[in-house]
Order: C-alpha cells, then sequence, then structure tokens
C-alpha cells in the first residue's frame, strides 16, 4: 500500500489509481473501492492534489467523460520511492485497506504487544488519520486491556507488558482481525513448515481440524514461531511442568519445537493445549481430555433432556460423545482466555431462543469444573448439538405432515391429536410438540401446523390456532385449512358421507326436515362426541387426586383462582411455588391457550418448572371467573405431569366428559365437596 498521503483516506485513493489495471477510473468505482461518498471522495482528491504538488509531482488528472488517472511519473515516484523513513520505520508494516476506529485500536494492540513500539506520529501516518484520533485510540486501548496486561512508554515506543500468556491469548483471539488490514514483515516464513506439522499433527492424533481451525492455527503458529525464535519470548519451565502428561499431542508439540531448536517442557505443553483448543471435526478416544470430559457431557445432556421435557429417539450415547468431542477445545479455550466469537450468535439467540436458554441452564456441570462462566458464543455453539439432535429425531419420514403444537406438548395438544386422529384418519398428524422442539423441527415435510397457542417461527408454514377442545366453528376452521393446504379433499371431508347416511335413516324413518339433519350429522361427526374413546383400565387409570380436590363459593380473579387450585399440590409438595408462578407467567405471555372449551382450564406446565412427581387436581367455582382473555371459567384442572405420555389416558377421558354439557351441568351444580366427589368417582375420573 502507498504510504504517502497524511490525509484520510489518501493513501488509500494513490494506491488504487496506480495498482489499477485500466488506465482511467470512474469517481462512483473510485468510491465503492474506497467505501465512501462521491462528496468525500471529491474533497480527498484535492487534499491529495495539494500535497502531491507540494512534492512536484503530477497531480490526479480528471479527463471527461473517461475518469481519474495518474501520471506514470508519479505513479512510477510512488511506487519505486515510497518514503520509508522517520517514524514508520519503526514499525514498518502496510496497510490492506484502511480501519475503522475498533479496528485500529485492535491493530495498535497487537503492534504494542508484538514489540513493534510504535509512536503517535508513525501510527499517524500508518492511518493518515490526526494526532487527536491516535490519542483517543491509545486512550481506549489503555482503558479495555484484559486484567493483567498493562500499556507502557519505553525509549523506542509504546508497549505492553505483562504475562505472556494473556498476551498470547489476546493475539489468538483478535489476529484474524489484525491479518485482514495489515501486511506483516517477516509473516508467512515458517508457513510451509507448520503446515507439514499440523498434518502430521493430525496424522498422529488421529484427530481431524475442521478448515478454519487449520488455516487459523497456520497463521497464529506463524506468529508464534516468530516470536520464539525471533524475540525469544519463552514460558517459565516451573516445577509443574517437569513431568509432563503423556499423549500424542504432546508427542508433536516436542518434536514440533524441537524443529525450531526449542527444548521447553513448559512450550510444550502449552503448544499441545493451545491446538487442542482449536474445532475438531473428529477427536480420537485416546486424547486423554476425553475421559475426563465424557461424564461432565453426560451429565449436560441427561439435564438438557430432563429439563426439555423432550424425549430423544436418537443415540443417546453418540450424542454424550458428539459433545465430548465439542467440549474439548471449549476446555481449552476457557482455561487460555481465549475469545471465541460464533458468527451465529445473533441468529441461534432470535430463531432458537428457547433452545439457547435451556442449555445455557444445562452447561452448569461444565462451568462447575472450569470455575467460571461460559460466554454467549460458547454456549450458542453448544444448543447447536441439542438442536440438531431434535431435528433428527428418528420418524418414519411421511409427506404433508401436520404438526401439533402446545407451550409444554403435554397437556392441551393431546387432547387435541386425540381428536384429530379420530376424525381425520387420513391425516397425518404428528405427536404433539411443545415450543422447543417446535424450534428445531425438520421442515422439509411439514404440510401445516395447527397449535392450541399463539406460535411464532420464521418458516413460511400455514398454521392456525383453535382451542384444544375444538368448538364448532373452530371445527369448520380446521376443515377449511386442512382443504386449504391439500391434506384433505373436499370428497373426504367427512369420515362418513353424510348423504349416504340420511339415505340409510330414510329407509327407517320420515325425514321432514332434511337440510336441517344434514347439518346436525355434519356437526355431529366434526365434533368431539364422535370421538371413540373407551375408559381405560381401572386399575392402571392416573386419575384426580382426591386430596386435591376443591369447590369454591365466592367469586375470584383468574390469578388468584390458578393460585388457589394449585395450592394443595404445592402443600403436598408435588410442585413448587416455581411451577404455579410459571403457568401464571405463560398465561399472560399467551393468554387463553389452557382453556379447552365449555368453561374449563387445563392449567399445566411441563415437568422441569418445578414439578417433584405426578398429581392431578380438579377445581370447581360456582362463581365463574374471568380468564385472561375473557371467557367464563368454572373448572380448573391442575396437572403436574412427569412425563409426556402417563397423564394421557386421564385427558382422553376428560376430553369425553368436557364434551358433555349435560355432564358438565350436573358437575356445576354441585352444591358441596362430597357431591362432587361422588359425581367424579362415577365418572371413573378418581384415582384409586
Amino acid at each position: 500500500m502507498i504510504n504517502f498521503s497524511k490525509s484520510r483516506h489518501g493513501n488509500d485513493l494513490l494506491t488504487v489509481l496506480c495498482e489499477s489495471a485500466v488506465k482511467f477510473t470512474d469517481s462512483q468505482s473510485l468510491a465503492d473501492k474506497l467505501e465512501i461518498s462521491r462528496r468525500s471522495l471529491f474533497y480527498t482528491i484535492k487534499k491529495v492534489n495539494s500535497e502531491l504538488s507540494a512534492a512536484g509531482l503530477d497531480p490526479i488528472s480528471y479527463i471527461r467523460p473517461t475518469g481519474y488517472f495518474l501520471s506514470d511519473k508519479t505513479s512510477q515516484v510512488l511506487q519505486h520511492n515510497n518514503p520509508t523513513d522517520g517514524p514508520l520505520s519503526k514499525i514498518s508494516i502496510q496497510l490492506k485497506k484502511t480501519p475503522r476506529n475498533n479496528e485500529r485500536q485492535i491493530i495498535d494492540t497487537f503492534l504494542m504487544i508484538s514489540d513493534y513500539f510504535p509512536v503517535i506520529s508513525s501510527l499517524q501516518q500508518l492511518y493518515g488519520v490526526s494526532k487527536n484520533t491516535i490519542l483517543s485510540d491509545i486512550r481506549y486501548v489503555k482503558a479495555n486491556l484484559p486484567e493483567g496486561l498493562t500499556m507502557i512508554n519505553t525509549p523506542r515506543g509504546k508497549a505492553i507488558a505483562g504475562s505472556e500468556m494473556l498476551k498470547r491469548s489476546w493475539v489468538l483471539s483478535h489476529l484474524p482481525t489484525v491479518l485482514r488490514f495489515i501486511n506483516l514483515p517477516n509473516f508467512g516464513q515458517h508457513h510451509s513448515y507448520i503446515e507439514q506439522q499440523l498434518k502430521q499433527f493430525e496424522k498422529i492424533t488421529g484427530s481431524t481440524l475442521t478448515g478454519n481451525a487449520f488455516r487459523s492455527l497456520l497463521h497464529y503458529l506463524d506468529w508464534y514461531t516468530f516470536r520464539l525464535t525471533v524475540k525469544r519470548y519463552h514460558l517459565r519451565v516451573t516445577d509443574s511442568d517437569v513431568d509432563m502428561t503423556y499423549s500424542l499431542s504432546n508427542m508433536w508439540a516436542t518434536r514440533f519445537l524441537k524443529g525450531i531448536k526449542i527444548n521447553n517442557s513448559a512450550e510444550i505443553n502449552y503448544l499441545s493445549e493451545i491446538v487442542n483448543a482449536n474445532q475438531f471435526s473428529y477427536i480420537d478416544r485416546d486424547n486423554p481430555m476425553m475421559n475426563k470430559l465424557r461424564p461432565i457431557a453426560k451429565q449436560i445432556v441427561h439435564l438438557w433432556i430432563l429439563s426439555a421435557n423432550a424425549s430423544l429417539s436418537i443415540n443417546i450415547n453418540k450424542l454424550i460423545e458428539n459433545l465430548t468431542v465439542h467440549l474439548v477445545p471449549t476446555y481449552y479455550r476457557c482455561k487460555y482466555h481465549i475469545q471465541y466469537h460464533n458468527p451465529l450468535l445473533n441468529e441461534i439467540t432470535t430463531n432458537y431462543q428457547e433452545t439457547f436458554q435451556l442449555t445455557k441452564l444445562s452447561v452448569s456441570p461444565l462451568e462447575k469444573y472450569l470455575g467460571t462462566k461460559l460466554s454467549d458464543d460458547e454456549v450458542s455453539l453448544i444448543s447447536i448439538y441439542f438442536g440438531s439432535a431434535l431435528r433428527n429425531q428418528h420418524h418414519k419420514i411421511v409427506k404433508n405432515e401436520i404438526l401439533v403444537v402446545c407451550s409444554s406438548g403435554i397437556g392441551t395438544s393431546h387432547l387435541l391429536f386425540s381428536q384429530l386422529k379420530n376424525v381425520y384418519p387420513s391425516v397425518n398428524f404428528r405427536r404433539p410438540f411443545n415450543t422447543l422442539e417446535l424450534e428445531n423441527v425438520n421442515w422439509s415435510n411439514v404440510a401445516g401446523i395447527i397449535s392450541t397457542l399463539p406460535i411464532r417461527y420464521d418458516r413460511k408454514v400455514p398454521h392456525i390456532q383453535i382451542q384444544a377442545m375444538p368448538s364448532k366453528a373452530d371445527w369448520q376452521t380446521i376443515q377449511r385449512f386442512l382443504i386449504e393446504i391439500n391434506v384433505l379433499s373436499k370428497e373426504n371431508a367427512s369420515r362418513i358421507n353424510i348423504e349416504s347416511l340420511i339415505d340409510v335413516i330414510a329407509e327407517y324413518a320420515r325425514i321432514e326436515h332434511p337440510q336441517q339433519l344434514k347439518q346436525a350429522l355434519s356437526d355431529f361427526l366434526l365434533s368431539a362426541k364422535s370421538v371413540n374413546m373407551n375408559y381405560p383400565n381401572k386399575e392402571k387409570f392416573l386419575g384426580i387426586n382426591q386430596q386435591y380436590l376443591q369447590l369454591f363459593a365466592n367469586s375470584t380473579t383468574w390469578r388468584a383462582a390458578i393460585q388457589q387450585s394449585f395450592q394443595p399440590l404445592e402443600n403436598d409438595d408435588a410442585i413448587s411455588h416455581s411451577y404455579t408462578s410459571k403457568i401464571i407467567q405463560s398465561t399472560v405471555k399467551h393468554g387463553d391457550y389452557m382453556i379447552i372449551g365449555n368453561g374449563i382450564m387445563l392449567a399445566h406446565g411441563g415437568p422441569a418448572d418445578g414439578v417433584n412427581r405426578l398429581g392431578i387436581g380438579f377445581n370447581l367455582f360456582k362463581q365463574p371467573f374471568t380468564s385472561v382473555g375473557g371467557q367464563l371459567i368454572h373448572i380448573v384442572i391442575t396437572l403436574a405431569p412427569i412425563d409426556a405420555k402417563l397423564q394421557v389416558p386421564f385427558l382422553e377421558v376428560m376430553l369425553k366428559f368436557a364434551s358433555d354439557k349435560k355432564w358438565l351441568k350436573m358437575i356445576i351444580a354441585s352444591t358441596t365437596k362430597n357431591e362432587l366427589k361422588d359425581l367424579l368417582h362415577q365418572s371413573h375420573l378418581l384415582a384409586n
């Protein structure tokens, strides 16, 4: 890059004109290459021409309408007689392109760590900015150095003093940024040796570095070997370094350093571990950290599964092994304070919010082992493993799947799922999903979503929201939806041909109002009453716990109703208070999705929300309360699940009674708790 102008963007402009493959360059092309406006370009040309004239050189010329050019004389002088004397010779580097504020500050820090000893005047010449800008950059660098590093003034210029390990960690984290903007003298002289040695590392250890990791290591080890061989910065050998742990990577590190005439056990350990801090597509089982981290990976996986209420059908042992491979470089990055920057962090935290937050809670065993909190960048990397596990769930691949979704995947969606399967047996409904699983679903065969709550996702997949116990209007909405997305034909919209059914009836009875009968039959076939559900085996049936049965005579608010309904479960330690709080929070967030219709609320969450053991309660409010969405509620069924399936038989039977208005009328008419208990006992809804 040309180092002539003191004007901002001046050297970039001269470099573009000198290195251009064509004689003339138009103003818009120049502005685009310099990433500035045309107004700034014209200002820069004016300033640079003043500098060229003062140096006795031909200015930048313009020929309409061809464009701007430099005379051959000026171009040759700039390229072959580029000033190298003065303060700039102290750092003798060249810019590839003009850095911004934060990028200048990173370069400044690197120069100080790497003993280029920059001074204010040399930095001014390097960047083409004012003295005040350089002073501001230096103040920022000084204030934001990691703890353990300090900026000092030396007779040669500014430098950074402190732990050699901290300096290396900083460079390892920021070197890719530095190399985007500057060319370093002597950089690359060890490239072929390092590349050969990294390939040997993969052969010796049986591990495979990812492509990005290989390239990053190549650049860092070039800086590292120059620092060892020329600058002579070596780690001190301590007693703890004498007895090195034997490993294949240590053996490789010994050979690597021997090749550059370094024999230092501390450096052998450092080099071995710093290579292991990179991402691997495969790590050999003999790596000593694999055995140490495998139990931690196992804890993380089981904690995640428990918290997610997601039954993974994939090979759990394989998931644990893959996660262990990932945790090896994570361990070393944390140990050496190497910052990892995940370019997909914002996308993961936005589109996979529940997956990310759940992973953040589940990595506590690793944080305890490391003695430090993981950064969001590290957590986001780990969350990818669990998201992938959910996406790769083994199930029979069928076309045009319809997903059924609830917040927890346990309560209301099971009610809806049972009805949908019965009413539309030809449609491929897929098991109830919770919102976490929905984030990570394989969308390739999904035709639509039917949900009991509002959902947010970034896929162009049609969806509808209905009650868990659909009303007449809901069933009509479902049928239209299934027809519109082409998973149900109009001819097969009903399980039974209504016209044929009327013909059968007409054989034995006179039909005075055929249209009304047709509509009534249609409504019946699209109602929960048409769902054929048998009572479960009473001996194995998990029904309502009698001690959780309550009757309230006075009016109340929806929030107080939820708290009162769950109080017996809290008193019995079946749930913690956090479970009740989570249900109230979910109601505020999602609205009336837990109301299944006919004045019934199925209040439920997930096992990880604070459930200690299975509990099912029944609460009758003689004076109905108004839900958050304005519905009148007489009955609150409290459900504390311990998995996604154990309470399904109860929910299916409850659904049958919830659609029976005569039964509901008798329940609501109960005047005492014993009377209510007798009715539930007669209905086979009480636990033994």
